[in-house]
């Protein structure tokens, strides 16, 4: 055990290691297609997939084995990716708030907003984005401010923060 492990008490140990196999158990979890979205390195992967397919003792078992590559990793990072893949962690409202403030920024902006997402994100698919951008704008116009247009212009604007994420890269770059 190295000092600054020392230094802890083991209450405190205890509540890290508690908080790193709920991580864990939250990586089992999650859907096939979300794992498959999580930036996670190969070891972790793998003793993910073991845990889905084990139950009783070898489940718990694989869960501890899982807590520990987890905090040999970045825990924070991965716990930062599952609530973004998810939608369902704290940030989840701000980043849909955020979402939702790019959206208007295209639907003000033109060309000169859908032009900067392009240089930001250069995977977006620009006459997708303008397909969408301009029926979001024809919806906002005929008075339906959250229809499905708008609602179809933020789904594609978080499958563009989800791969730039698994890229590695800031999900929102102008916000954070």
């Amino acid at each position: 055990m190295n000092p600054e492990e020392r230094a802890k008490s083991r209450s405190q140990r205890r509540r890290e290691y508690l908080e790193l196999h709920a991580v864990g158990e939250a990586l089992v979890r999650l859907s096939p297609g979300h794992f498959a979205r999580m930036p996670l390195d190969e070891s972790l992967r793998a003793a993910v997939v073991e845990a889905r397919r084990l139950d009783g003792g070898a489940y718990r078992r694989q869960l501890r084995l899982v807590a520990r590559l987890v905090s040999r990793g970045d825990a924070e990072s991965i716990r930062a990716a599952m609530d973004f893949v998810s939608d369902a962690g704290p940030a989840a409202g701000a980043r849909r708030r955020l979402l939702e403030a790019r959206r208007d920024r295209l639907l003000e902006g033109g060309d000169d907003a859908i032009q900067a997402l392009i240089e930001e994100r250069p995977e977006a698919d620009r006459p997708r984005l303008r397909r969408l951008v301009r029926e979001a704008r024809a919806e906002r116009d005929a008075g339906d401010s959250g229809g499905r247009a708008s609602r179809a212009l933020v789904a594609y604007l978080r499958e563009l923060e989800h791969s730039a994420m698994s890229r590695g890269l800031s999900p929102t770059p102008d916000e954070a």
